[in-house]
């Protein structure tokens, strides 16, 4: 049985959509954005209109152009920003027409889809803020034409200096008037459009091009770094070489090599210790004065410091390993609070270099992961606001801005929770600088002892704050946080570091959350005595979807011989308890006492005591048994098979699920009594109206609906031999015979 299934859209979803459309969902090509208006063809356009725009689209014999694609724009807010309204293309003689229009004052465009002809603004414009408004109250506007040129093409190459290959992008800018931004800069070039190039190819080319300026940039991600060049061999649009086109002309041989250095700066220089050898491995970190750091605030809290917006990948930072590290012998190496542009690391030689800068003014860090030299900052300070600046020009070579290490002080301790190791545990580490706390690393911690390690510090004053979680699947996800020396900031401990010390044992306990000290417990029976082997599940009351189905099982235990239970470990919650004999002789059942879940059947679980005395008593229950097969007959292995139970609310609910055997048999047990369909295939397929679903007695009415025929389950009873065939299309056709 093959089932679609069918969602109506209401009203409310239509008017959601329209509101997005017409508040700004979508912006003009210009700015690298695109929104799909609303295409109508000009034949489909009612007469009878308030308002209305037609023309007729020629080339420049004179020719009618059919296909042109004409779109309407609108001025929405006072940021002379137009925005596509509607969207027509042009009949066989190149009429087109914009029906129903409501006042208001209109641009227009025209644009090839086969490029073969120049972008087009009414009168006679090659960009949108050049094309005349058109005030439309009510009046039929006609005679609104446009004469196409023949569109003109830049082509060119774009490779790496190295030889490597990467994914491309190559964007295209027109020059415009200029243009006022809300922060108060104008803006000269206006984005076109982008060629995508994969990894081996170099071939780039724009088309249906106005008589016009242009400008082509370029960036990829090689070397470990993203790289930004335009045309030619500059670092910034606004630097960047013309390129004039005519329309019906091609301007071809554009090339471009990246990582050439373009019009970039590089700082380069040498580590040493204090004694002038020179030290390998040392990370150097630069960011522009832009990036700044985060005070501590005075909440509690903890909060992510340092992740302000960068223009090169982030630090691979500790606190994206969840559960920090799982080697019993090693304790993670912290990671510095310090937002980076652009990275490197010394050689062997103690020798680094950081190429393709902007020109501007930039802050170093340096930092030894090992944690046995003192970080600082250029030139020879602790504190980044007292740093000194590193100025960059264009094509500017700095290869002395060097550091000079001493040996620095360390932090050590653990992270428990519960009284076990907080596995997942992640760290910041605060410094007191200028009368305020500053986050200055992150770290986390070994997955086995909880331990963990701040290296390479400053004397100074510190603080560790600490946060951890338990998971509890599937949705929730229980946070913990403290301090050394106290749950709050307030209460926390100071850490007094002089130089090349270690400060150790500094541990810290987490609390602040929730208790996880709750239990359930009962008893199962069947006819009054002791029921083992029943398996008490506890469900999150997320019922679901049609068929009516549940989440997997929260947790679980399986009742003694005497038909007890208890499960532990848990939270403040409402759960479902669900009964199922593992033996197969008994019927599954909800506590109190019910086949199908309900939310007033819902069980209040304390963090830290026991809810007693859910107990129930088990009637005998029903089954079902049968066959996948294939046509032929052969048997289907490892199918799911449900029982959905029928009721008078979903209508169906999935009340068992087993996989068929190799042989394609399978045993539906423990059912409560009642009506059944009985059906194969991914429950998803039922749920989402696609996909593969077979069952037995497959109805041809309405299969989404019927499922198949129904079953009536009787306690005690074994229904025997429900055949469900996995093959093709019912659907049989008489040979055609041919006279």
């Amino acid at each position: 049985m093959r089932a679609t299934r069918f969602v109506a859209v209401r009203v409310c979803v239509l008017f959601f959509v329209f509101l997005l459309f017409t508040l700004g969902f979508g912006v003009p090509l210009e700015f690298g954005y695109f929104s799909v208006p609303t295409v109508l063809h000009a034949e489909e356009n009612q007469p009878e209109a308030p308002g209305s725009v037609s023309g007729v689209v020629r080339n420049a014999e004179g020719e009618p152009v059919a296909g042109i694609l004409v779109t309407l724009y609108y001025a929405f807010l006072p940021d002379n920003v137009w925005y596509p309204f509607a969207q027509v293309t042009t009949d066989e003689l190149g009429r087109y027409r914009f029906g129903l229009l409501g006042a208001g004052t209109y641009r227009l465009g025209f644009f090839d889809p086969e490029q073969r002809y120049a972008q087009h603004y009414y009168p006679a414009a090659s960009d949108l803020y050049d094309a005349t408004p058109l005030a439309i109250n009510g009046e039929e506007r006609t005679g609104l034409d446009a004469v196409l040129a023949s569109g003109g093409a830049i082509t060119g190459t774009v490779r790496l200096h190295n030889g490597q290959v990467a994914y491309k992008d190559i964007s295209l800018y027109q020059k415009v008037k200029p243009i006022l931004n809300p922060d108060g800069n104008f803006t000269e070039w206006l984005f076109v459009g982008v060629n995508s190039l994969p990894p081996q190819q170099e071939e780039f080319q724009f088309q249906g091009l106005a008589t016009d300026e242009y400008r082509i940039c370029a960036n990829t991600y090689a070397e470990d770094r993203y790289v930004y060049e335009c045309y030619d061999d500059v670092a910034e649009l606004n630097q960047g070489t013309s390129i004039s086109v005519t329309a019906g002309s091609v301007v071809s041989n554009v090339m471009m090599v990246l990582l050439d250095g373009a019009n970039l700066g590089t700082i380069g220089g040498r580590v040493t210790t204090a004694a002038g050898e020179p030290l390998p491995g040392i990370d150097v970190y630069v960011t522009t004065q832009s990036l700044l750091p985060a005070a501590r605030s005075a909440l509690a809290a903890p909060q992510n410091f340092g992740q302000s917006p960068l223009t090169a990948p982030q630090p691979v930072n500790a606190l994206a390993q969840p559960f920090g590290d799982a080697t019993a012998a090693v304790t993670p190496p912290s990671v510095p609070a310090f937002p980076y542009s652009y990275r490197s690391s010394t050689d062997e030689n103690g020798r680094y270099t950081i190429d393709t800068l902007l020109p501007g003014t930039y802050q170093l860090f340096f930092h030894d992961s090992s944690g046995r030299y003192r970080y600082e900052f250029y030139d020879d300070v602790t504190f980044r606001t007292n740093s000194n600046v590193v100025t960059v020009h264009h094509r500017e070579v700095l290869t002395d801005v060097n550091a000079a290490l001493a040996l620095g002080a360390q932090i050590t301790g653990s992270v428990t929770l519960m009284g076990q190791p907080a596995s997942n545990a992640q760290l910041t580490l605060h410094k007191w600088e200028n009368s305020q706390w500053w986050p200055v690393a992150f770290t986390s911690v070994n997955a086995f002892t909880g331990a963990y390690r701040f290296g390479g510090l400053p004397a100074g004053r510190y603080r560790v704050e600490a946060s951890a979680f338990v998971a509890y699947p599937p949705f929730s996800t229980y946070y913990f946080y403290g301090l050394y020396g106290g749950e709050t900031w307030d209460s926390a401990t100071d850490i007094r570091l002089t130089t090349e010390a270690t400060a150790s044992q500094i541990d810290v306990t987490l609390g602040n959350g929730p208790l996880f000290d709750g239990a359930v417990s009962g008893r199962v029976t069947a006819n009054g005595k002791p029921l083992a082997n029943v398996q008490v599940s506890l469900q999150l009351p997320f019922i679901c979807c049609y068929p009516g189905t549940l989440t997997f099982p929260q947790t679980y235990a399986v009742t003694d011989a005497t038909g007890r239970y208890r499960i532990e470990g848990l939270t403040s919650a409402l759960y479902l308890v669900r009964f199922d004999d593992r033996n197969g002789r008994y019927a599954s059942l909800f506590y109190p006492g019910h086949p199908l879940p309900g939310y007033e059947q819902m069980v209040v679980i304390s963090d830290t005591g026991t809810t007693t005395g859910i107990d129930i008593d088990l009637p005998i229950g029903g089954r079902i048994q049968g066959h996948l097969y294939e046509r032929d007959g052969s048997g289907v292995e490892n199918v799911p098979v449900m029982a959905l139970l029928q009721t008078t609310e979903s209508p169906f609910f999935v009340f068992r699920e087993v996989l068929s055997a190799a042989d394609g048999s399978y045993q539906l047990q423990g059912l409560s009594p009642g009506t059944y369909r009985v059906c194969a295939g991914s429950r998803q397929a039922i749920i989402y109206g696609y996909g593969r679903i077979e069952c037995h007695g497959d109805s041809r009415t309405s299969p989404w609906y019927n499922l198949g025929q129904p079953i009536s389950v009787t306690a005690g009873i074994t229904i025997d031999e429900v055949g469900i065939l996995w093959g093709p299309e019912r659907e049989q056709y008489l040979p055609l015979i041919a006279r």
